[in-house]
């Protein structure tokens, strides 16, 4: 049933009634099929600009992970001019691609809030790889009451930095925003409650 509010019109043409054209309420229905329309356990937002190098191996640590199948796990490819969209499509379900000409982080993240489900979501850098079983971790997480927001715990490997870069890392992770605050580490993760609060 559609209901329209004050001022509003409906937008379809009304549906003539009469012998040759019966009543949809009283027109024999043969069958009748039910669209399973239950939430995924979590969305995975994962915006990506130019990420070639990095995001098959973070997407499937993302899917090593026990509830894959209950996960939807989407890509916004944000103004790619690699390969990064063939790579992420090659990977198949439950990884969806859209495309944006936007070259924007914040407008990717946003993208990716609007095209998924009202359910826990979650925000990974391409460049991140999950521990098996950190997904649900935090799934299980957010289900405590009370609790909207929550995030694995980070570790870096600086096997491959440079001296410089290790020191960098060592201030930046003591540092109080990093240390006290769930976003600034490429993954955090929210409740619907907690998207709405976000606004």
């Amino acid at each position: 049933m559609t209901a329209f509010g004050p001022g509003k019109k409906p937008c379809a043409t009304p549906r003539p009634i009469g012998p040759k054209h019966p009543s949809p309420l009283t027109a024999p229905v043969e069958s009748v099929s039910f669209v399973d329309v239950s939430l995924p356990a979590a969305s995975l937002i994962i915006p990506a600009h130019n990420e070639a190098k990095t995001i098959e191996a973070s997407l499937r640590s993302l899917l090593d992970d026990p509830r894959r199948d209950e996960l939807d796990v989407l890509v916004v490819c944000n103004a790619c001019t690699d390969n990064t969209i063939e790579i992420c499509r090659s990977i198949g379900a439950p990884v969806r691609v859209i495309e944006s000409p936007i070259p924007s982080k914040a407008a990717a993240l946003e993208l990716g809030r609007q095209e998924t489900a009202d359910a826990p979501r979650m925000y990974i850098d391409a460049d991140v790889i999950v521990s098996p079983g950190a997904i649900s971790a935090v799934i299980d997480a957010l289900a405590a009451p009370d609790i909207h927001a929550a995030a694995p715990h980070l570790e870096i490997d600086t096997s491959q930095s440079t001296w410089p870069q290790r020191q960098y890392i060592k201030v930046w992770t003591q540092a109080p925003y990093f240390k006290d605050n769930l976003v600034g580490a490429g993954f955090f993760a929210v409740t619907a409650e907690g998207s709405r609060r976000m606004g």
